[in-house]
């Protein structure tokens, strides 16, 4: 997002292309600006919007993003700020916040009735959202060429909700496209493309057995911090490069290329690997003490600034 502040505080979703005329503006009226931007504003972006962001950057008064992210890390080396303009936010997510409430609270069958999904002995979730960016082909062709091997009872989740909005309807129509090829193979398989709540999303976590996120880039999504929250299983790509998810040691199965993840699903089903798991220390990493206060962070940065 883009902050502007002089008094006023202007936010913005995502970081425009032509940020650094936003900033110049702001500058010659004397406002400050801070720029805290998603994955998507700085890592997968044309070279031109590349020049306009090194622009605005060097300019700009602050820079804010999580502890040892992929975009801190991709602003420090691809876009050169400067040290001293970057503020390091703990996580704080709400979805842990609800996971840690919930934990224990329910049976898996109730979690099951709750989200609205027929009870399961083991759920293999693919991706976070109906975004074609998860590769959601891929991973289809994986389980079906492991289909021979996928544990008793399973069933294959499909969250496809997240970030739908006005493009409702093309993930409907995507799910119905990606639900006939696993139909077709004679796959078990729930296509989630109904809204759910915040609750509901906890209780997925909670009744999760093997999450599966291969997306091209990205910066560390809150889905994926809240599934190593739950301590799932997660099979990811060694690509992505989640350098803050690492810290303790590798806390999930990895893949070099997203072709090889159906011999690493076969690995797992057949436990021809030892199990990943995740170390309390990052559980402990992305735990929300109870009390935080993120407003002393942003009250902090702007009296420095």
């Amino acid at each position: 997002g883009l902050g502007i502040s002089a008094e006023p505080l202007f936010r913005s979703s995502y970081i425009p292309t032509y940020a650094d005329k936003l900033v110049r503006i702001a500058h010659s009226n004397g406002v400050k600006v801070v720029l805290e931007p998603f994955g998507s504003d700085v890592l997968r972006v044309s070279n031109e919007k590349k020049r306009h962001l090194r622009a605005a950057f060097a300019e700009v008064d602050a820079v804010v993003g999580r502890k040892q992210s992929n975009v801190l890390r991709e602003i420090r080396e691809e876009y050169g700020v400067s040290p001293h303009k970057i503020f390091e936010q703990r996580e704080a997510l709400g979805g842990v916040i609800r996971l840690k409430n919930s934990r224990g609270k329910l049976s898996r069958k109730e979690m099951h009735e709750l989200i609205g999904i027929p009870n399961s002995d083991f759920n293999i979730v693919c991706g976070y959202s109906g975004r074609e960016s998860h590769r959601h082909r891929t991973i289809i062709d994986a389980l079906i060429k492991v289909k021979d091997v996928l544990p008793q009872g399973y069933q294959i989740l499909f969250p496809m909700t997240y970030g739908a909005g006005n493009h409702h309807e093309i993930i409907i129509n995507y799910a119905s496209q990606l639900k006939a090829l696993c139909d077709e193979a004679g796959l078990n398989t729930i296509f989630m493309t109904d809204f759910k709540t915040y609750e509901q999303m906890a209780y997925l976590h909670l009744i999760t057995d093997l999450f599966i996120e291969i997306q091209p880039t990205d910066n560390g999504n809150a889905f994926m911090i809240e599934a190593l929250y739950a301590q799932n299983q997660i099979v990811t790509g060694r690509w992505l490069n989640y350098q803050r998810f690492e810290q303790f040691g590798e806390p999930y199965y990895l893949i070099d290329k997203p072709e090889d993840l159906a011999d690493k699903l076969r690995d797992i089903f057949t436990d021809k690997v030892e199990k990943a798991k995740v170390p309390q220390e990052l559980v402990d990493f992305f735990d929300v003490p109870d009390g935080y206060d993120r407003s002393a962070f942003w009250v902090n940065l702007f009296e420095t600034i």
